[in-house]
């Protein structure tokens, strides 16, 4: 019961969304250099080493852009066939044939793919970026992603549900260098299991790519890394976990200013607190004064957190805001409340109605 508590609470009432803060972006989507690595031998020839022979669209997958393989009866598709009929039945006989090859299980895309492929790019570092924090940000990858700058190898990520985010700084200067990134969409160590909706070719097939942003971004040294808010309807207040990041070399004092605007106004506060190189985790209370605003379906009352933090030479270096709503989410034996009030909540499975990686209409073969 508290598994599917936390899961509600997270979905349907964690009221944040955090701003951009101070900083300065490069689009790094459009034309990028391409090749299909079959043989796994990209790493071990240094293709990072030399420009790619083909080029690619991203944001997009391989599918979009018309790469990857024919579709067959030897296709290796991510997901199980339990139906044998269309293998062995005579009625299937020509489909089943190279030149007119339809699958009847799913979405038959134009190409397929599974393996690792290389996705490359010459970047320009401005000269003001050489004392900020540096990040690669590439949204929505299918699924593993390894980065090399130049020849160095700077990670992997692989998550499904959040971007991949690598930290360039100290690792890349001003001027031009080359970002290749190797993408593998098959299942390895991390298995969420071969029918698994989120990797297989059922639904939104196995695509490999990179569909949503692309983009290199910079921020000051000293930033503020992240805001999450706890409020508590009974003490008419907030809990703000704030984690300030500090890429420097050296420690010092900076202090933090919050400022609460939206449904009512309570008063800014300011506090100072000391940095320490590398992440520095904060919790601050905020009091949220007597005509504060609850948020429900009914009344969804809206509150905007807005941090600044400053240093004594430089003044605001950076800032970051997050909305939320005051509000308690509980269970009372096995009623769950919304600010003392029961609460009755519905889901529904829809599957496969969500984007197919911008597949055109063409590119899905129909009987």
């Amino acid at each position: 019961m508290s598994k599917l508590i936390n899961a509600l609470f997270f979905l349907f009432f964690v009221l944040t969304s955090c701003s951009e803060s101070s900083q300065q972006k490069i689009d790094l989507t459009g034309e990028w250099k391409f090749a299909i690595d079959h043989e796994d031998n990209g790493i071990s020839e240094k293709w990072f080493m030399r420009s790619l022979p083909e080029t690619i669209l991203l944001p997009g997958s391989m599918n979009s852009n018309g790469k990857g393989d024919p579709i067959n009866l030897q296709t290796k598709w991510t997901g199980q066939i339990v139906d044998s009929s269309f293998f062995i039945k005579p009625e299937y006989e020509k489909f089943r044939k190279d030149d007119n090859f339809k699958v009847p299980f799913w979405l038959q895309p134009m190409k397929h793919y599974q393996g690792a492929a290389w996705y490359q790019k010459e970047v320009s570092i401005p000269n003001d970026w050489d004392q900020r924090e540096i990040n690669l940000v590439l949204e929505r990858c299918h699924w593993e992603s390894r980065l090399w700058i130049d020849d160095q190898e700077l990670g992997m990520c692989n998550s499904l549900g959040t971007p991949h985010i690598f930290n360039l700084t100290g690792n890349i200067s001003s001027g031009k260098h080359t970002l290749s990134i190797r993408i593998d969409n098959r299942i390895k160590e991390i298995d969420p299991g071969i029918n698994s909706h989120s990797v297989s070719d059922h639904t939104q097939t196995n695509w490999n790519g990179v569909v949503g942003e692309i983009v290199l971004v910079s921020r000051p040294l000293a930033n503020i890394r992240s805001i999450n808010i706890y409020p508590n309807i009974d003490k008419k207040l907030i809990e703000a976990r704030i984690l300030v990041n500090n890429a420097s070399d050296k420690s010092f004092k900076a202090v933090l200013n919050l400022h609460v605007t939206g449904a009512s106004s309570p008063a800014s506060i300011s506090e100072t607190i000391e940095l320490k190189k590398g992440e520095n985790p904060f919790s601050i209370e905020y009091a949220m004064g007597g005509d504060v605003k609850l948020w429900d379906e009914f009344s969804p009352n809206l509150y905007t957190l807005k941090i600044e933090l400053k240093q004594q030479e430089e003044g605001i270096v950076d800032s970051l805001s997050t909305d939320f709503g005051m509000r308690s989410f509980e269970v009372e034996g096995k009623q769950i409340e919304i600010n003392n009030r029961p609460v009755f909540l519905r889901g529904t499975l829809e599957c496969a109605i969500f984007p197919k990686t911008g597949y055109p209409p063409t590119d899905v073969a129909s009987w």
